[in-house]
């Protein structure tokens, strides 16, 4: 700031003695003019023009305004009688060095304000085409680090000075390095007060902070701190408001830069991500496909074998565990079929009035030929009757037994609970288990997520069972949760479906 009083000051200096130049200027043509003879009239018209010329070419009010008045003091003196004296012989000469003094200054004037108005009008142009310029290099740029480097080029063209950036890095976290533009190149330099510019950041209304060194500018997005761009404090005599608005209106536009950036690589990734599920969704389905048919005939060959083999022959037993293998892989397939329909919405559900009794019944009818753990059943006294897809809710009842039984030891039991209110039926399917690690609770539907299990068994399986059900479930309406019991050790899952309200599928 001390800079530009300097500055201000000399440029006064300057103006004044422009002035007095144009004015012994003047005053030498009026000699002449007066040698031959000429009007006093033309005389002062040359006093007039000098005056024009000081208000024009000089710096502001001042320089018109003692411009105005020399002039009159110079006529008077070279001019009027008695010559080289400020005393006049006739009072018109009074009247005449008034108006001249008047119609000075109202020239004066006039000219500065032209001047001002032409300057104010020029300048607005060229912050119109430094904004224009910087969209359009913004336009162009493919990631934050070339935002940064076309907001540098466009800041040290419009300031004259050398500006730096730091930019969010690809993980969304701003750098600790800043970039600059040198006689070689881009290059990115360490940050010395590091620690300081990220504690300011917590003034997030301001639009600027000085740290040791430097004014620091927020590129400010609709949530979050895109940037900052640094501009030396050596250089702050040129902040003025004026500035201070254009640089705000720069900002502003590489924000909307950073963001689009943002917009794009969010899009790009949901985009590669969707692509990726597509693909695996359709090598499983291909995969699936392919072995439905082997297991199913290996499944057939061994019930057939069992039916010819005596259950105390060790041969019975070698069929008996390849049959249930067989069977778990067999299900496994129908859980990755079920899986990718319900990602791609192509599962057809046909919801209809079903009992849930008999619903419940087919689900035990089909587990109890994959184990032989004790089921325990508790039903409601009257017929229960739900809108839904009896066999899809039969797939949920299945999983969440099988899933019971992974984590039940052999000596244990599982108990299957169906309640009803008037408008939800709720089922809960209960195991004798290790029970659910906390921290497996709130993840335990996503998919391929398997938990870590005391129980031997417990690794026979991949992850999709209960997720599959968690689908089915909100496609009904409902909703499902896991929690550990609280009279016993064991785990609890439970789902709640719609009662009487019909159910619809998109």
């Amino acid at each position: 700031m001390k800079q530009k009083g300097v500055r201000k000051h000399w440029n006064l200096i300057v103006s004044i003695l422009q002035s007095i130049f144009l004015l012994i200027v003047a005053s030498g043509i009026g000699l002449l003019f007066q040698a031959w003879n000429f009007k006093e009239s033309n005389i002062v018209i040359v006093y007039l023009l000098a005056v024009a010329l000081s208000a024009k070419y000089g710096n502001g009010h001042v320089a018109g305004l003692f411009s105005a008045v020399a002039s009159t003091f110079l006529f008077n003196y070279f001019f009027t009688q008695p010559y080289y004296s400020l005393n006049v012989n006739e009072a018109g000469y009074l009247v005449t060095f008034l108006i001249m003094t008047c119609v000075s200054f109202i020239i004066s004037t006039l000219t500065v304000q032209m001047k001002q108005s032409a300057k104010i009008a020029q300048k607005n142009a060229d912050e119109k085409q430094v904004l224009l310029e910087l969209m359009v290099e913004l336009n162009h740029a493919k990631d934050m680090e070339d935002v940064a480097k076309r907001s540098i080029v466009s800041f040290n063209k419009y300031l004259h000075i050398d500006v730096g950036c730091i930019h969010l890095d690809e993980q969304g976290v701003l750098k600790d390095t800043y970039l600059q533009k040198s006689e070689t190149g881009f290059v990115y330099k360490e940050i010395a007060e590091y620690d300081d510019v990220f504690l300011f950041l917590k003034d997030y209304d301001k639009p600027y902070f000085v740290t040791e060194g430097f004014y620091e500018f927020l590129i400010k997005g609709s949530k979050e701190v895109l940037g900052i761009m640094r501009i030396p404090i050596e250089n702050s005599f040129i902040l003025d408001n004026n500035i201070l608005q254009v640089l705000t209106s720069m900002l502003d536009c590489i924000a909307l830069a950073m963001e689009r950036i943002q917009a794009d690589a969010k899009h790009l990734k949901f985009k590669e991500e969707a692509n990726a599920q597509r693909y695996r969704a359709n090598l499983l389905r291909a995969i699936s496909h392919d072995l439905r048919t082997p297991l199913a005939g290996i499944m057939g060959t061994c019930e057939m074998l069992k039916k010819m083999l005596d259950d105390k022959e060790k041969e019975y037993e070698l069929t008996d565990g390849i049959y249930k293998d067989a069977q778990w892989l067999y299900s496994l397939v129908e859980n990755i079929l079920s899986l990718t329909k319900l990602q791609e919405g192509k599962m057809q559900m046909s919801c209809q009035s079903e009992s849930m009794d008999e619903i419940v019944g087919v689900a035990l009818y089909q587990f109890e030929k994959r184990s032989e753990k004790e089921v325990k059943v508790q039903l409601p006294d009257d017929i229960v009757i739900v809108d839904a897809d009896a066999k899809l809710l039969e797939q949920v009842i299945l999983n969440l037994l099988d899933n019971a039984n992974k984590h039940t030891p052999k000596d244990k039991s599982i108990s299957i609970y169906v309640s009803c209110s008037k408008t939800e039926v709720k089922v809960c399917v209960e195991d004798e288990g290790e029970g659910i690690a906390e921290q497996d609770i709130s993840r335990i539907f996503e998919m391929f997520y398997t938990t870590s299990s005391k129980h031997s068994d417990a690794s026979m399986g991949i992850g999709l069972g209960l997720t599959i059900c968690k689908s089915i479930i909100e496609a009904h309406g409902g909703n499902i949760y896991a929690e550990n019991r609280e009279d016993g050790d064991g785990a609890r899952f439970s789902f709640v479906i719609p009662r009487k309200e019909n159910v619809y599928v998109e």
